[in-house]
């Protein structure tokens, strides 16, 4: 009896513990609208036991045998709210975001017929396949209508295989492959600035047990300053604050914990709700107790390298071996970067110096040693120097350097206190490697049943498109014996290798089932045993709402943000451009995925032309993509 009594207090603690310290991020609802997502994508728990307290604004109802919470606002709710439930005796709070959309009608007079014609833009993933154009008055003019945030949006009409620019707007850019985009943009509605501010944090000195003050300040332009409880949204980790923890005198509001009730809170977030409207969400983080300080890494403060090893820095001149192929040119070819160059750089501060403290690593694994050709034109020849070619998902490539070089590369880059990511590659092999051989079963087909090549339809077939006949594709969908083989494998090199976690490539062609099984085994078997967080950001280009279906506490923890990219970019390049487009963007990126998200806001990489091409001149500015 004893023996149980004990295993149950310590199972309980610890299902407390990951939810605590697991911030749930704010869920983005649309009014009207149905949401649904899976509870274990919002926390991590043994139990889901969960009962959700009514709520008037938003309908919540939770399937508890599949897991799934469906959220609909009423068609009156925006703004803020708070969705309270319950998990054993322990009461949580999730934030809700609910924004009401505009519907924007997209027309279209095509000089000739089509069979089919579609909308498709930045809006719905490029997606040529799912915005129907109708001309339902037999006008001749086809229209679809799209419900658009705030924002910039890239779009063209489909007509039986042929892109088509917009013919009555003038708004356009180059989209990089020797064509336009017509570019349509929606302000912001001017409601006035309404802001939450961070204002001090002070610390009282008390016998037994001192006060910590966090102190902010609201602005609203329009209705006026002052505030009164019920407009406060005040959460401590997952958790309202007290009213009683709370002082509020006009615009100016007072949180204030003792030092013992600091001591398990690592976030605390406020905002102010008030007649539909709301503020940011201001964030202030705690690690053991305190405010986190510059000595305190948080992903959040997080600045990545992107290295291509083997074009970085050539330390091992005895391992270098390029590929021998009439039609392959130098510049797809290995040029000799290994481990040790990159040690070398480590050990002369090179990356201190720039004052990185994260390094993305380009895939480690043994790659052929021979050429390959690309299907689509031009047909030019390659060597797997890039890394995403595996054949052997146990091994580094010789070329670079051994097991042991890399992990002697992950300890001296945490003494320069520099984190290491890895890049996984859990989408394909290539076709030498022995689990394609050994494993037939667990891959897709590289025919569809009409015959046709499942080659690169990234959107068609997006979870069993192939992107080369020799890189045969996971069938993740039919096979969880693959799942479970390529997660064991991800969590193999975290463990070997020591390393703080990985970029995850082509995350789209990828089920969530996947990404839920290996962030489940990262909790059970790192996370939770060694309190450490691994980061993992994934690569996936599409709409908002794809991107973010994989990034939760359930899955990934961030992905890089392309769609902030392309409007940041051309923003940056063009003198003429307004960075009202960007600040839109931003505030769709902050609303989508929560202000304190740890998404990748890049520049470039090597999916895109570099930024320092462009301004140098060396890019011309209609090379965007």
């Amino acid at each position: 009896m004893k023996k149980f009594l004990l295993v149950f207090i310590f199972f309980n603690g610890i299902l407390l513990a990951q939810i605590e310290s697991e911030i749930i991020k704010p869920i983005a609802l649309t009014t009207g609208k149905t949401d649904s997502i899976l509870i274990s994508d919002l926390f991590y728990s043994k139990n889901y036991n969960v009962s959700f307290d009514k709520n008037d604004k938003i309908k919540v109802q939770y399937n508890k045998k599949t897991r799934v919470i469906k959220f609909t606002p009423n068609l009156n709710t925006s703004g803020i709210n708070l969705i309270n439930f319950s998990l054993g005796k322990e009461k949580f709070s999730l934030i809700t975001r609910t924004k009401k959309l505009k519907e924007f009608t997209f027309k279209f007079k095509p000089e000739k017929n089509y069979k089919t014609l579609t909308l498709f833009g930045s809006f719905n993933g490029w997606d040529r396949g799912n915005l129907p154009m109708k001309d339902l008055d037999k006008d001749g003019i086809y229209e679809a209508s799209v419900s658009l945030e705030p924002g910039r949006y890239e779009y063209k009409f489909f007509g039986d295989g042929e892109e088509i620019v917009d013919p009555n707007n003038p708004n356009k850019k180059p989209n990089g492959f020797g064509d336009f985009n017509s570019v349509f943009n929606v302000d912001e509605e001017n409601t006035g600035r309404i802001f939450l501010h961070v204002d001090k944090y002070e610390r009282i000195e008390r016998a037994k047990n001192g006060e910590n003050i966090f102190s902010f300040l609201y602005e609203n332009e329009k209705d006026g300053n002052k505030i009164s409880f019920e407009n406060i949204i005040a959460l401590a980790n997952n958790k309202k604050i007290s009213f009683k923890n709370i002082l509020v005198n006009e615009n100016k509001i007072k949180i204030i914990l003792r030092d013992k009730e600091l001591e398990s809170i690592n976030t605390i977030r406020v905002a102010i709700q008030k007649n539909g409207l709301a503020t940011n969400i201001q964030s202030i983080f705690l690690k053991d107790g305190k405010v986190a300080g510059n000595n305190n890494f948080l992903w959040n403060d997080a600045i990545i390298y992107s290295l291509m090893i083997d074009r970085f820095n050539d330390g091992d001149k005895s391992i270098n071996k390029i590929v021998i192929h009439d039609s392959l040119s130098p510049k797809a070819n290995y040029m000799g970067g290994d481990f040790q160059g990159i040690i070398n750089k480590l050990n002369d501060g090179y990356f201190t110096k720039l004052g990185i403290n994260t390094i993305w690593l380009s895939p480690v694994y043994d790659n052929p040693n021979n050429a390959y050709k690309e299907s689509p034109a031009p047909h030019r020849w390659f060597s797997g120097y890039h890394g995403y070619w595996p054949v052997n998902s146990f091994n580094t490539e010789e070329k670079f350097g051994s097991i042991e070089k890399l992990k002697e590369l992950v300890n001296i880059s945490h003494k320069n206190g520099i984190k290491i990511l890895l890049d996984v590659v859990a989408n394909h092999v290539h076709e030498e490697n022995p689990i394609f051989k050994e494993q037939k079963n667990w891959f897709g087909n590289l025919y569809l049943p009409d015959g046709r090549k499942n080659l690169r339809l990234w959107d068609e077939q997006r979870l069993t498109t192939w992107f080369e006949p020799y890189l045969p594709k996971f069938n993740y969908v039919n096979s969880k014996e693959a799942i479970n083989f390529q997660v064991d494998n991800a969590l193999w090199w975290l463990k070997e290798t020591n390393a703080d976690g990985f970029r995850q490539d082509a995350v789209k062609h990828i089920t969530n089932d996947f990404w839920r099984s290996l962030t489940l085994k990262i909790k059970n078997e790192f996370e939770i045993p060694f309190k450490k967080k691994v980061y993992q950001i994934g690569e996936t280009f599409g709409s908002y709402d794809l991107i973010n279906s994989y990034v939760n506490n359930g899955q990934l923890t961030a992905q890089f943000n392309f769609n902030l990219y392309d409007v940041a970019l051309p923003t940056i390049l063009d003198r003429k451009m307004s960075f009202k487009s960007l600040d839109a963007e931003i505030k769709k990126s902050f609303l989508i995925y929560g202000e304190n998200n740890l998404m990748g806001n890049i520049m470039d990489s090597h999916d895109k032309n570099r930024f320092m091409a462009f301004a140098d001149g060396d890019l011309d500015i209609s090379q965007w993509s």
